[in-house]
């Protein structure tokens, strides 16, 4: 059971960040035209029917790697806050910015 329960996982990852490696390869080929994505856990899980943990490990893998700079607004501060200085489960449902974050290369 303890393996089926983390090849699903790896499983899931693995389409996560297959999924984050189209988007960088589209922010790379649009340049700064491009911006940032928006995208919010649940809806990185619903597309790829995974679960929202994975969804949540593969954004901040590749937030912690370097490659994305991921951000969302707060209120309380009037800007953008990016990952690093608010990592915690909390920033990718933060209801100030209705639960999504912003994808850019890092």
């Amino acid at each position: 059971m303890l393996i089926q329960t983390r090849l699903k996982e790896l499983v899931e990852l693995g389409k996560a960040y297959a999924y984050l490696s189209q988007k960088v390869d589209f922010l790379r080929k649009n340049g700064t035209g491009a911006g940032f994505i928006c995208t919010s856990v649940s809806s990185l899980a619903g597309e790829l029917g995974i679960s929202l943990e994975s969804s949540r490990r593969a954004l901040q893998a590749f937030a912690d790697s370097g490659i994305l700079s991921m951000s969302t607004w707060r209120y309380d501060l009037w800007r953008e806050v990016n990952w690093r200085e608010w990592r915690s489960v909390s920033f990718f449902y933060n209801r100030d910015d209705s639960n999504y974050v912003r994808l850019r290369l890092a």
